[in-house]
């Protein structure tokens, strides 16, 4: 049973100057804290320059891809007409999983160890459920060789028939 207590009024943040916590060679990011609470925020860094960009703007030089920070968000899905499958993106300028192939009726499908969209390049980490499900019965997916084991298995999992091949 409490008897006594005491009101305390909510205050605005007081933040501190800020700490750089990714240096914007590329664009950075800035951390402040609050003194009184704690709580952090961040704030996108212009990069200055260097691996290719244009220095303070985040862009790359003419034949550079796109920023991270221009990338398409997570959830967001893209289509590869070189590989002619759906992508969605797991981690913006970073991840993707293949979603679907862009056409059921493909007789032969590549998923590779990584792909360039829009300019910028994505890791395959991952099989979305049923992305093959319904193709060609004597369908073919080449996999990249270090993760076939894991693919076969996966992709078995997620609804492929038993005809199609995993390469």
């Amino acid at each position: 049973m409490v008897r006594d207590s005491v009101i305390i009024q909510k205050t605005a943040h007081k933040w501190d100057a800020g700490t750089v916590t990714t240096p914007a060679t590329v664009p950075g990011v800035r951390t402040f804290t609050c003194t009184s609470c704690q709580t952090t925020r961040t704030e996108p860094i212009p990069a200055t320059g260097g691996a290719g960009q244009e220095p303070g703007t985040g862009v790359q030089n003419p034949g550079g891809s796109t920023s991270v920070q221009d990338a398409p968000v997570a959830g967001q899905t893209l289509a590869d007409r070189k590989t002619k499958l759906v992508y969605v993106i797991v981690e913006q300028g970073k991840a993707v999983w293949v979603k679907r192939a862009a056409n059921k009726k493909i007789t032969a499908a590549k998923i590779p160890a990584s792909v360039t969209l829009k300019g910028i390049t994505y890791k395959v980490t991952g099989i979305s459920a049923n992305a093959f499900k319904g193709i060609h019965k004597n369908a073919a997916i080449k996999v990249p060789k270090k993760k076939k084991a894991e693919y076969t298995k996966l992709l078995k999992a997620k609804g492929i028939g038993k005809k199609v091949k995993v390469k």
